[in-house]
């Protein structure tokens, strides 16, 4: 078949499949719990958004045990977690480079979320918890895998830390990333790990792929077999969020 990517594509967006994500705060642990408990109850199957929580916002970071109850309480109902590229970056100020500042760090402040569920510990803890880091982007992570569990191997007396696994495995059993512009993350290789992939267009974001999303991954998809492309295509987002792929739907008139 011909242009698959871009088949796939349609057939995902043609069913009009939809899993609505809930916003939630951290300032306040109950409000967020409280949230959380109307985000199941209400089958909003795209979970949770945290907040960016950017260095000096005046509320504890990710990495503290203050936030143990909201784990606690999106593993016990089933809740999905994500994150979006973009948010949690400090204020650069405003100088002439501010904005090329923002935009050459956005994507290290999307990633500090990873490091700080992993090295406090929280996999151990709720070890049901499933984390989506959305337009993040992925040629990094390979490095980023290899740099966490060496680091962790040098360091872990140092940082007086007990882990039961690598950092890597708990990301690799726990963590999925979004891929917008990234054609480098698709010819890695074995390097990466391809079943904890999405796509997405980033759509209706000038810098995402629309309106040449079909061919955008006809180009970037050109090295990835079929099997993998529609795992990371359909099947991967499809069982992160609970949607039905088998599913008769009725389209919108």
């Amino acid at each position: 078949m011909k242009n698959n990517s871009a088949t796939l594509l349609t057939i995902f967006v043609g069913y009009r499949r939809r899993a609505g994500i809930g916003q939630i705060l951290l300032n306040d642990v109950d409000d967020a719990i409280a949230d959380v408990e109307w985000i199941a109850d209400h089958g909003v199957m795209g979970g949770v958004l945290l907040p960016g929580m950017p260095p000096g916002c005046g509320i504890d970071p990710l990495h503290s045990p203050k936030y143990d109850p909201v784990w606690r309480a999106c593993e016990e109902r089933g809740v999905v977690l994500n994150v979006h590229g973009g948010s949690g970056s400090p204020d650069p100020g405003m100088f002439p480079a501010s904005p090329a500042m923002f935009v050459l760090e956005a994507s290290f402040f999307a990633h500090r979320p990873l490091w700080a569920l992993v090295m406090s510990g929280v996999f151990d803890r709720f070890p049901d918890i499933r984390f989506y880091f959305a337009e993040t982007n992925a040629s990094w992570l390979p490095g980023t895998l290899y740099f966490l569990d060496d680091n962790y191997a040098l360091y872990r007396d140092t940082f007086d830390l007990e882990l039961r696994m690598k950092p890597s495995e708990y990301i690799l059993h726990h963590c999925y990333f979004g891929i917008v512009r990234d054609p480098v993350a698709l010819r890695l290789g074995d390097e990466m790990p391809y079943a904890n992939l999405m796509w997405g267009s980033d759509f209706p974001h000038s810098v995402g792929t629309y309106p040449r999303s079909p061919e955008h991954l006809d180009e970037a998809f050109a090295r990835v077999d079929d099997v993998t492309r529609r795992q990371i295509l359909l099947e991967t987002p499809a069982a992160y969020f609970g949607l039905d792929l088998d599913a008769e739907i009725t389209p919108t008139p």
